[in-house]
């Protein structure tokens, strides 16, 4: 059975490994990040400088106490500004590819729709590289709409 809870700090290390898959896996992220060593420091370094602002920042999931995803984000992304309506942002989510296709995906996200309706948070934004077509479909399956483009131009 798979449990969602708070990250612990002692489970850092090991969430350090998921973020860099994440971080590296083709069609999920932009590919630009190299596996190493010096990035997964650099990943705890600005993971725990999150968890100090907020301590629900960073979720797991779990199953017999082995972490199989994680999602990181801004509860209220829209400070400091006075805003019509307040939006959270996800800059992380990430499932082990033997657990996908099982609702844990869907576990994060509905924790984090669950904190943000306590918090008075409106909407929940995030970015999806373009290849992801896995990852378009399942945020469309859980009613995320695409609102913008990210855009870039090479200065090769």
């Amino acid at each position: 059975m798979i449990k969602i809870e708070v990250l612990d700090f002692k489970d850092i290390e090991e969430v350090s490994k998921l973020a860099i898959l994440f971080l590296t896996e083709p069609n999920v992220s932009d590919n630009s990040i190299i596996n190493s060593e010096e990035n997964r420091k650099y990943w705890i370094e600005i993971a725990g400088n999150i968890l100090a602002r907020d301590r629900r920042s960073i979720i797991v999931a779990k199953e017999d106490n082995k972490i199989v995803g994680y999602a990181m984000f801004n509860l209220d992304a829209s400070k400091p500004f006075k805003v019509k309506k307040k939006w959270c942002y996800i800059s992380d989510i990430y499932v082990l590819p033997s657990y996908r296709n099982k609702g844990v995906g869907s576990l994060l996200i509905k924790r984090i729709e669950e904190m943000a309706k306590n918090e008075g948070v409106n909407a929940i934004r995030l970015i999806v590289w373009g290849e992801n077509y896995i990852g378009i479909r399942f945020y469309k399956k859980l009613n995320f709409r695409n609102v913008g483009f990210l855009m870039e131009k090479s200065v090769d």
